[in-house]
């Protein structure tokens, strides 16, 4: 039996160790569409489509190591980087958005 090489080894425990962040994600989403508790759904939502982006992003990008594939390694990051951006800033108008005075000039 062949020894396994780092070149398979780490982009393969990249890959799996985020499966259970991407899991994780996937499960609050599902809270916040089905659950209607004292946090809001919405809020719920937002932020297991955070951690889930979080979750894609790491997994394609260690795809993407483990194929050679360095385009899908850069879109992973990339789309998975924007759309957490993104969610980030919806967590934020959500949480404390109400609380901004917008100025218009001086």
């Amino acid at each position: 039996m062949d020894a396994l090489s780092w070149h398979t080894l780490a982009p393969t425990a990249l890959t799996l160790a985020k499966a259970p962040i991407l899991m994780a994600g996937l499960w609050r989403e599902w809270d916040g569409l089905v659950a209607l508790y004292a946090t809001p759904p919405v809020l719920t939502w937002v932020r297991g489509f955070r951690l889930s982006m979080i979750g894609l992003a790491l997994a394609g990008s260690g795809a993407g190591w483990l194929l050679g594939q360095t385009r899908r390694i850069v879109l992973s990051l990339a789309i998975g980087g924007e759309e957490t951006l993104e969610s980030s800033i919806m967590h934020f108008a959500l949480t404390r958005g109400r609380d901004l005075r917008i100025t218009l000039g001086r």
